[in-house]
């Protein structure tokens, strides 16, 4: 498992409530304005994303989170989740933040 920060979509209400764009996830926790950190299978991390950063997580602690992805690295990784979950296609679209 990897720990991922992730920029929620939606809004608050029950029609169309936040959450996150990818197929499976966790929620580890809700960082305001900073996203959410949630946990990824292994084989959902994006290949070449940089190395995790260590980020002390309110309520949960010190945890190495993904941030900061390069644009290529994410086409390519929204290309992969697509195709690996293919009833979900077009439907992933992350923004690492």
């Amino acid at each position: 498992m990897a720990y991922i920060r992730i920029r929620p979509i939606g809004g608050s209400g029950s029609l169309d409530p936040f959450r996150v764009p990818l197929p499976t996830y966790r929620q580890v926790a809700d960082i305001g304005a900073n996203g959410w950190i949630v946990e990824v299978r292994d084989e959902d991390v994006p290949e070449g994303a940089p190395a995790p950063i260590n980020v002390n997580v309110p309520g949960v602690g010190i945890l190495p989170v993904i941030t900061n992805v390069p644009p290529g690295v994410l086409a390519t990784w929204k290309a992969k989740l697509d195709e690996r979950y293919p009833a979900r296609n077009k439907t992933i679209d992350p923004t690492v933040v």
